[in-house]
C-alpha cells in the first residue's frame, strides 16, 4: 500500500534525490517539536539577569509564564538551599494553569550556566507540582535539573550538558512527571559513576529524601555521547516508570570496577518494579565496560522485580570489540569470551519480550537474556506484552486539526529550498531534529511525511552529516501530527519508517 501512495509526485522528485541505507551506522532521529500544547499563560513575567530569574522563579504562581530573554544567564558561584541556585520551592501550579520555564525564543534558546561543576543544581524544583521547563540550554554545574517532591512536571526540549554528575534527577517523591524530547551530552565531569543522563530516586545509601518516584514517564530524548553513568538509573523504592522511544549512545559509559569511581556498565539499569523499557535504540559503539545493554538488581528486599524489557533495538557490536579494553584489565569484562546480554538480571526479576540485536551473526548472540543464580527470567510473547499503567503520563503527538498545511525545508543556512503550500487541512510547525552518526557518512537522507496514507511531501533534507562523529546537528521544517517518516530508496521503495501516531 505504502509503495502505491508514492505514485508519480516521487518519481518526479526522487529523480534529484541520493539514498544511503539505513541500519546500525544510521541512528533514527527524534523529532523535536517547537509548538508545545500548555493552557495560555495567565501572567507572562520575563527574566533578563540572574537575579531577575531567581526572584521570578522564587515567586511564581500558579499561571506564571517565565520567558528568559538573555543569551547567557551565569550563576557561578551561587547556591542557596539544597544547593538549589535557580530554585523554586513550594511553587505550584495546576493542571488547568501550569507554572512555565521557558525561553523566550526556542531557535535560540537561552543558557543557564555554571563553571561549577563539583556543586549547585543549575533548575531546582522543589515541593512544587505542575511545572513545565522547556527549550533551555544548560550548562555545567553538579547537576542540571534536580526535581524534588514535585508532581505532574514536565521537562522537555531541553540542552543539557558538561554537568559534574547527573544532568536529570527525579527525586524526593517526585512522580507523574513527563521527560521527553532532550538532549543530554558530556556528564559525569566532576564524578563519572554519577554522570547518568536521567536518574530516578534515590539509593537506599541516601537520607533525607523520600523514595516514592513512582509513574513517570522517560521518552525520546537522546542521551550521549559523553554520558558517564547510565543512560537511565531506575533505583530501588520505585514503581512504574515507563522509558520508551529514546536513543542512547555508549561512548562515554565508563566500565565496571574503574578505581574510585561507582560503577556503570549498561544504557539502562533497573532496580525498583514494574518499570518498563520498550522502543528504544542503543549502540555501544565498541564501549568495552559495557557489559549488558540492561541490567536488573535486587539491592533492596522486595525490590528490583517484575521489569519489563520489550521491543528494543541494541547495536552491541561485533564480538570481537568483546572484553577487556586494552591495557586496562580493571575494565570489565576480564574475560573476553563473556557476551554482551542485551538484559542482563543479576538478581530481582524480569519479562523479557522480543529485542533485536545488531549484528545479527555474533556466534553467541543468541543467549541474548541471562539471568544469573537466584535471579528470574520469564520469556513473553507480544500478546503477553503488559502496558503502562494509567497514571504514567505518556507523550501523545498533537492531532488537533486547522487549515491548510505549509510544508517548507531549510538548509544550514536558513535557506528556505523547497515550499509547497496548501497540501492538507493540517498547520502545526515543529523545528529541530538531533541526528548523530558515523563519521563516514556524507550524503544527504530524503524523507518522506505522509498523512492518513496520503503523501504530503518528499525532499532532500541536510542533516549536517560530516566528517565528525556526534556532532550535533539540527534541520528545521514543518512537520504533521499523526504522521510518519519514511526512508526511500530511488525507487520509492520503503527502506526504514518511523510512524509517530
Amino acid at each position: 500500500m505504502k509503495n502505491r501512495v508514492l505514485s508519480a509526485f516521487i518519481t518526479i522528485i526522487m529523480l534529484m534525490l541520493v539514498v544511503i541505507p539505513v541500519g546500525a551506522d544510521n541512528p533514527p532521529s527524534i523529532v523535536k517539536p517547537t509548538a508545545w500544547d500548555y493552557p495560555e499563560p495567565l501572567r507572562t513575567r520575563t527574566a533578563a539577569t540572574v537575579t531577575e530569574l531567581r526572584s521570578v522563579m522564587s515567586t511564581a504562581i500558579a499561571g506564571d509564564e517565565i520567558v528568559l530573554t538573555s543569551e547567557v544567564y551565569d550563576v557561578t558561584g551561587l547556591s542557596g538551599t539544597r544547593a538549589g541556585v535557580v530554585q523554586a520551592r513550594d511553587r505550584s501550579g495546576t493542571s488547568e494553569n501550569p507554572i512555565v520555564l521557558r525561553s523566550q525564543d526556542p531557535a535560540n534558546p537561552a543558557r543557564i550556566m555554571s563553571t561549577n561543576v563539583e556543586s549547585g543544581m543549575l533548575v531546582h524544583i522543589w515541593g512544587g507540582d505542575y511545572w513545565i521547563i522547556q527549550d533551555i540550554e544548560i550548562e555545567g554545574g553538579q547537576k542540571g535539573i534536580m526535581l524534588d517532591d514535585t508532581r505532574h512536571t514536565i521537562v522537555r526540549g531541553n540542552y543539557i550538558f558538561g554537568c559534574g554528575q547527573e544532568a536529570i534527577h527525579i527525586r524526593d517523591d517526585s512522580s507523574f512527571c513527563q521527560i521527553i524530547f532532550n538532549k543530554v551530552e558530556n556528564t559525569g565531569l566532576y564524578r563519572k559513576g554519577n554522570g547518568e543522563a536521567v536518574y530516578i530516586g534515590s539509593a537506599n545509601s541516601t537520607t533525607g529524601y523520600g523514595y516514592s518516584c513512582d509513574y513517570n514517564y522517560i521518552g525520546y530524548n537522546v542521551l550521549g555521547p559523553g554520558v558517564t553513568g547510565e543512560s537511565v538509573d531506575v533505583k530501588e523504592f520505585t514503581t512504574g516508570n515507563v522509558i520508551e522511544h529514546n536513543v542512547m549512545y555508549g561512548t562515554g559509559i565508563h566500565g565496571r570496577n574503574t578505581p574510585g569511581e561507582t560503577a556503570a556498565s549498561s544504557f539502562i539499569i533497573l532496580k525498583g518494579n514494574n518499570a518498563i523499557v520498550r522502543y528504544n535504540t542503543g549502540y555501544r559503539e565498541e564501549n568495552t565496560g559495557m557489559r549488558a545493554a540492561i541490567e536488573v538488581h535486587d539491592v533492596e528486599s522486595g525490590w528490583g522485580y517484575n521489569n519489563v524489557v520489550y521491543d528494543n533495538t541494541f547495536d552491541l557490536d561485533d564480538e570481537s570489540t568483546w572484553g577487556p579494553k586494552a591495557g586496562d584489565p580493571t575494565v570489565w569484562p576480564t574475560n573476553a569470551s563473556h557476551p554482551v546480554f542485551v538484559v542482563g538480571i543479576w538478581s530481582g526479576s524480569a519479562l523479557v519480550g522480543e529485542n533485536t540485536v545488531i549484528p545479527p551473526t555474533n556466534t553467541r548472540s543468541l543467549k541474548q537474556v541471562n539471568a544469573f543464580s537466584g535471579a528470574t527470567l520469564t520469556n513473553i510473547t507480544p500478546e503477553q506484552y503488559p502496558q503502562p499503567d494509567p497514571r504514567v503520563p505518556l507523550y501523545e503527538p498533537p492531532s488537533e486539526l486547522s487549515s491548510a498545511l505549509n510544508i517548507s525545508v531549510v538548509d544550514d543556512n536558513g535557506v528556505s529550498r523547497i515550499k509547497i503550500d496548501n497540501v492538507s487541512n493540517k498547520s502545526v510547525s515543529t523545528r529541530g531534529l538531533f541526528i548523530h552518526n558515523g563519521d563516514y557518512v556524507k550524503w544527504q537522507i530524503p524523507v518522506l511525511v505522509i498523512k492518513s496514507g496520503e503523501c504530503v511531501y518528499i525532499e532532500r533534507t541536510s542533516l549536517f552529516w560530516e566528517k565528525m562523529r556526534f556532532k550535533r546537528g539540527m534541520i528545521n521544517f514543518e512537520i504533521v501530527p499523526e504522521w510518519a517518516l519514511l526512508l526511500v530508496d530511488a525507487n520509492g521503495n520503503v527502506l526504514s519508517e518511523y510512524f509517530n501516531a
